[in-house]
């Protein structure tokens, strides 16, 4: 009798144990990248500026032709497959599926350099690009004698039509006299400024870049707007959603983590690529 008890005993405590084995069993099994799939797909953004030859003016904002080529070669080998910014709200609105490793390349305030040595590689490799103008510059290097050096000029506005009718550019708004930071740092408030009056100028400053693509670029309308070094206002992002832009680019340092939700095209984290940095360690930093 005791003998009996002393197995029944034994069983249950296997049975009431049980329930804790199979739990820890279950946790283990989780892989290591769990987490980063439930935020959701990771988007890492790459900033560039200006391409140019000279090595004495390559700096952070500026690197090689042979640089740049070297980073869409290491990408596509990489398997990654560029993405635009139309290919992100068509993702969230429509549920069109992104590439397995989606990545996104993006150049800054529009410097010629872009269409002479960074277009011809992206359509040798079939990567997207997206191409943020400013349009004071544009409008500057369209004028009659102005003297248009790739070195330092900016694209004018016959070239930025023939851009917008590549497959492998995407135009981006990026205000049309608001890069700079004398008197107003980018697109941001001004002390004294009122709520109301700064709607006005950013709305006026936007819209008249807007129109200069309707009218100038066969009718081109920018999904997106890209803040002039980063900085903005609480007050500016309401006011770019109110003028129908799908998605902010800033200059956050951070992976992008994308569920399908609109939301999470407003102010995109991109990591400035800079010169003399392999672009192997480059991308390891993004994971």
């Amino acid at each position: 009798m005791k003998y009996r008890k002393l197995i029944l005993l034994s069983v249950l405590v296997l049975l009431a144990a049980t329930p804790l084995v199979v739990l820890l069993r279950k946790d283990a099994s989780i892989p290591a990248d769990a987490d980063a799939d439930q935020k959701g797909i990771a988007l890492p953004i790459l900033m560039y500026h200006h391409i140019i030859k000279n090595p004495a003016k390559q700096n952070k904002y500026a690197i090689s032709p042979e640089e740049f080529e070297a980073d869409i070669k290491y990408i596509k080998e990489q398997g990654y497959t560029s993405v635009t910014i139309r290919d992100l709200v068509d993702f969230c609105e429509k549920k069109t599926p992104l590439p397995e490793k989606p990545i996104m390349i993006t150049f800054d305030d529009g410097h010629d350099s872009f269409r002479v040595y960074a277009l011809p590689v992206l359509e040798k490799y079939e990567t997207k690009a997206v191409f943020s103008v400013v349009g004071e510059f544009a409008e500057e290097y369209s004028k009659e004698g102005v003297p248009a050096d790739v070195s330092y000029a900016y694209s004018n506005w016959e070239q930025l039509a023939a851009l917008s009718r590549s497959p492998y550019v995407e135009l981006a708004n990026h205000t049309f006299y608001m890069h700079k930071t004398s008197g107003r740092n980018g697109c941001a408030m001004v002390a004294g400024e009122s709520v109301s009056q700064y709607e006005q100028v950013l709305t006026e400053d936007l819209n008249l870049l807007e129109q200069h693509f309707a009218s100038k670029l066969d009718g081109y309308q920018s999904l997106c707007f890209t803040y002039p070094f980063g900085a903005k206002s609480e007050q500016t992002l309401p006011i770019v959603q109110k003028l129908g832009f799908k998605a902010t680019l800033g200059c956050y340092e951070r992976l992008n983590y994308l569920t399908g939700d609109p939301k999470e095209l407003y102010d995109l984290r991109r990591y400035n690529r800079p010169h003399n940095v392999n672009i192997a360690d480059f991308l390891a930093k993004m994971k």
